[in-house]
């Protein structure tokens, strides 16, 4: 509990700020104007959300290593699948633990960002 329950949301802390806009900059959402100018959007970012055009995917970390493993142990597909499947993979490496990254084989999709 964050003591924040039926409250609303709490305030975002700078850390939390900075944090969203590098999301919003992997994903190519990019403020146009303001202090932010050509770094990554957090008003996008939460629109793209709610709009459906971003989804999240709730997985443990072991979960994650072993789906981006598979990924890249995968028989290279052809066409759009290879890009899905590649975006997918390029988007779970950076939320695994500096160990899994380390450990994990970059083989056949070599879906490497």
């Amino acid at each position: 509990m964050t003591g924040h329950e039926g409250k609303g949301m709490r305030p975002l802390t700078a850390e939390d700020e900075a944090a969203l806009r590098a999301i919003a900059e992997r994903h190519g959402f990019y403020a146009a104007r303001g202090p932010h100018t050509g770094e990554g959007s957090a008003s996008r970012l939460i629109d793209a959300l709610l709009a459906g055009e971003v989804v999240t995917l709730a997985l443990t970390p072991a979960d994650r290593r072993r789906l981006v493993t598979w990924l890249d142990e995968l028989p290279p597909p052809e066409g759009r699948l290879s890009t899905v499947l590649h975006s997918l993979a390029s988007q779970l490496r950076p939320t695994l633990p500096k160990a899994a990254k380390a450990a994990a084989p970059h083989t056949g999709l070599s879906l490497r960002s």
